[in-house]
């Protein structure tokens, strides 16, 4: 799994910046770079823009783990596992009850 640590040391060298370089895009000190790359310490959230357009990547390619997606969009729903149950209790006393397996 990647780390954003490592996106940033990454994506840094092949645009041939410096920490020192990066740091002062992001107005920050170059240790502060340093600790991002090594994963002793996260960019601020306001930082994720500013380095995302630096490096001419979207915040998602920065922060991707290469993992692959976390929740599959598009697609057929998967009927085979589907459940509903309602029941419905109103203050008259009357009760709906659906249920489908």
């Amino acid at each position: 799994m990647k780390t954003i640590g490592e996106n940033i040391a990454a994506y840094r060298k092949q645009k041939g910046l410096t920490q020192e370089g990066l740091a002062e895009i992001c107005s920050v000190t170059p240790q502060a770079v340093s600790k991002w790359e090594n994963d002793l310490s996260y960019p601020d959230i306001t930082l994720l823009k500013p380095l995302s357009r630096a490096f001419g990547i979207s915040v998602d390619a920065l922060l991707d783990d290469g993992e692959g997606p976390v929740v599959k969009l598009g697609g057929e729903p998967d009927t085979d596992r589907m459940l509903l149950r309602l029941r419905v209790n109103s203050a008259d006393g009357d009760v709906v009850e659906i249920w489908a397996e």
